[in-house]
């Protein structure tokens, strides 16, 4: 009796859909290889979603993956595959060299044959992230995560001139990694940045273009930026007390109009 009310209750399919599964997940981890010099090894993804900002709405994220330096690029749609080549070619190798390998998600653009025959071209490998798995790409989802927190900051005010504040971005993002990174990696590549915190905060020139170009700038300074980068450590967890109140945000989970509570997990 007791072995058929086990076997009943583990073949149950209410209890399979509804109930939250504690093994851990399944699959041998898979490391990136570990890059011994700047840009050798980068990450790529897209931020979509903009509102249009001097005909631009997409950002080109590119991550060095041994130095953490960022690049943004705006772009005015999604590129195809061979005009996202021509972008790498201009904006991002002449500058810092061909890469060894390029991790990016799976994308129409980064599975194309044009994609992957000009990598090939080029010598350079192509890491794809695997579906509903954005830690293989984790570097660059992160880096989009402090654009789009600096971008809220920035252009909170005129949404229309995000595309504008991308340089001092990268400029704050670079400044906020830990002075032992940047300045090996400087010595590395002969990479020398003037931190934005000793840039002049106010032009004499009391110009209205120039006041309205420096001014929201001014702002990623001294009310966000510039603080020791916290996200590199991990904080411990919080004490939740029975009865306390907290909010979830469902922005990327895909659920029906239907009571949130009784709806199977994904």
């Amino acid at each position: 009796m007791d072995k058929d009310v086990r076997e009943y209750i583990a073949a149950c399919t209410t209890c399979a859909r509804s109930k939250t599964s504690s093994s851990a997940p399944a699959g041998l981890l898979h490391p990136l290889p570990t890059p011994n010099r700047p840009w050798s090894h980068i990450a790529m993804d897209f931020v979509t979603g903009l509102p249009p900002s001097h005909g631009n709405t997409v950002i080109l994220t590119i991550v060095d993956r041994f130095s953490k330096m960022a690049r943004f690029i705006s772009l005015p749609q999604l590129p195809t595959a061979s005009a996202l080549a021509e972008i790498m070619v201009h904006d991002v190798f002449r500058h810092h060299g061909i890469p060894v390998d390029i991790v990016s998600d799976r994308g129409p653009q980064f599975i194309s044959q044009v994609w992957k025959a000009f990598c090939t071209t080029l010598g350079a490998t192509v890491s794809l992230s695997s579906g509903y798995h954005p830690q293989s790409n984790g570097q660059a989802e992160r880096t989009n995560q402090e654009l789009e927190a600096a971008l809220r900051c920035l252009a909170a005010q005129n949404q229309q001139d995000w595309s504008r504040f991308l340089v001092w971005i990268e400029n704050w993002i670079w400044q906020c990694l830990p002075s032992n990174i940047t300045s090996s990696v400087a010595n590395a590549s002969g990479l020398r940045r003037r931190p934005l915190s000793s840039a002049p905060r106010r032009t004499t020139a009391r110009s209205p273009t120039v006041a309205g170009w420096w001014g929201p700038t001014t702002s990623l300074v001294k009310g966000y930026g510039f603080r020791p980068v916290t996200f590199l450590f991990r904080h411990p967890p919080r004490n939740w007390l029975l009865g306390t109140s907290n909010l979830m945000s469902l922005t990327n989970l895909s659920i029906p109009p239907v009571s949130v509570s009784v709806y199977p997990k994904p």
